[in-house]
């Protein structure tokens, strides 16, 4: 078929229209079109410097078998390879659904990624965007941090792509609300979200990841100076700003995070996107009914778990970690998860810290006769353990917070700032030891030490 089709929703409808190299797409208001797709299958190179995006129309389209929508096809080619698309269009209610599919043909250095990105003009300026990402961005709202992905402050700097990896967000969903009307929201409405260990470990190279297990999309925002692209991309691209992974109170970088798959022959991609052109202007502002829409679709579900094993498998894992700070034992700051091996040789109470909390638990779980017999006993010498050594820190006034790795008193330097002990921590550690002591005063223990120590601090 040549003639113009169309998908009609109240006052919205999508126009397919055949031109001289193949057919593209729009979504028109009132026979006006609001967002165009001029080349539906889009694709990336994964190589350094950035590839531009290069796309192609649909070479044929045809009714959907299922009913209200199409199937489109697409091939494009790159330096003798391929890149083959298709593309099923449907329309349920509101809501316009696309279900991709693309293989490859051919072998290419490099990798691929793929995109699906709707554009239009942008008559307001680039950084008066008004966007809205669950958790990380809320329209014009003051209070969003400036060093957020896709923030007022970094496109004011000069950033002109705001792609942002699904797996950081409370739902894969951005709404882009231009001050003229017209917002666009996009999910990732059957989101996978796996990745790999080279992907969870990468936080500073700048050399893109090609790998065929990265099964997580990307958000895209992007100006090119006169018109706006608002999308999916897949695998999940990540740029012009990205985390360090460290992320407290910063960690953001100017630099790209590439991810792409492999451009072998025989490697594919399938995921599916869904699209909202009906939501009010001003929608980024007062988000609901956009999350809400996502939460109903995703149907997000509890895992049952087994809380008291759970509680016992972390009592075990603290009590496994004590270890040596010159003659003091406590639990270390933090430990590689993925090795086991510890990172920060500090122990600290109060917040991150946690040892005269960690004491505390353990004690309450050594008094717990679901708890087996022997870790009761195990449980029980390291809570003790470790308030024994905490009490030796004078804290009347506070001497310190902790211990380094020769058991030296240590002050954690927090955002910089270098011999301060927060009230909170005193708090928290002057609370949990006197915790304990009641724990152990039942059981006809005597810890005087442990008490004073806390009236120390209280008396501070």
């Amino acid at each position: 078929m040549n003639s113009p089709q169309f998908l009609t929703w109240g006052s919205l409808r999508l126009a397919a229209r055949a031109g001289a190299s193949g057919w593209s797409l729009a979504v028109e208001q009132n026979e006006v079109p609001v967002w165009s797709l001029p080349q539906p299958a889009q694709a990336e190179r994964g190589c350094l410097p950035r590839s531009v995006p290069f796309g192609s129309p649909y070479c044929s389209l045809e009714n959907h078998p299922a009913g209200l929508g199409w199937i489109a096809r697409a091939r494009l080619t790159c330096e003798g390879s391929d890149l083959f698309f298709e593309d099923h269009w449907t329309l349920e209610g509101t809501v316009l659904k696309l279900f991709r599919s693309v293989t490859v043909r051919g072998n290419l250095e490099g990798g691929f990624l793929t995109r699906i990105t709707w554009d239009r003009p942008l008559r307001e300026p680039w950084p008066d965007l008004s966007l809205f990402v669950p958790g990380m961005l809320y329209g014009s709202l003051v209070d969003v941090a400036p060093g957020a992905l896709g923030s007022r402050n970094w496109r004011e700097q000069g950033v002109r792509v705001c792609r942002i990896r699904e797996d950081r967000m409370a739902a894969p969903l951005l709404v882009a609300d231009p001050a003229d009307g017209n917002p666009l929201a996009v999910l990732n409405s059957s989101p996978d979200g796996t990745s790999t260990t080279e992907d969870l470990l990468d936080t500073s190279s700048q050399a893109p990841l090609v790998q065929s297990g990265l099964r997580l999309g990307s958000l895209t925002a992007e100006f090119d100076g006169s018109r706006l692209a608002v999308g999916f991309v897949y695998p999940g691209d990540e740029g012009e700003v990205t985390y360090t992974g460290d992320t407290f109170p910063g960690g953001q970088i100017r630099q790209w995070r590439g991810r792409f798959h492999p451009w072998v022959d025989g490697e594919s991609q399938t995921y599916s996107v869904a699209f909202r052109f009906d939501f009010p202007p001003g929608i980024s502002q007062q988000p609901a009914p956009a999350w809400r829409w996502a939460w109903n679709t995703l149907k997000p579900r509890l895992v049952p778990a087994e809380l008291e094993e759970v509680r016992l498998s972390s009592l075990r894992l603290l009590a496994n970690h004590l270890a040596d700070f010159g003659p003091h034992r406590g639990i270390p700051l933090s430990m590689d998860a993925t090795t086991g091996q510890t990172c920060e040789h500090k122990a600290l109470f109060g917040f991150t810290g946690r040892n005269t909390d960690a004491a505390w638990f353990l004690l309450e779980g050594a008094t717990d006769t679901r708890v087996p017999a022997a870790d009761r006993e195990r449980l029980r010498e390291a809570g003790s353990a470790i308030l024994n050594s905490f009490c030796t820190l004078r804290m009347n006034p506070p001497q310190a917070e902790g211990f380094d790795k020769e058991g030296q008193p240590y002050i954690w330097p927090y955002l910089g700032c270098t011999g301060i002990v927060y009230l909170r921590s005193l708090a928290e550690a002057g609370h949990s030891a006197l915790r304990s002591w009641e724990i152990e005063k039942k059981a006809g223990r005597a810890h005087p030490c442990w008490r004073q120590w806390a009236e120390d601090l209280a008396d501070f």
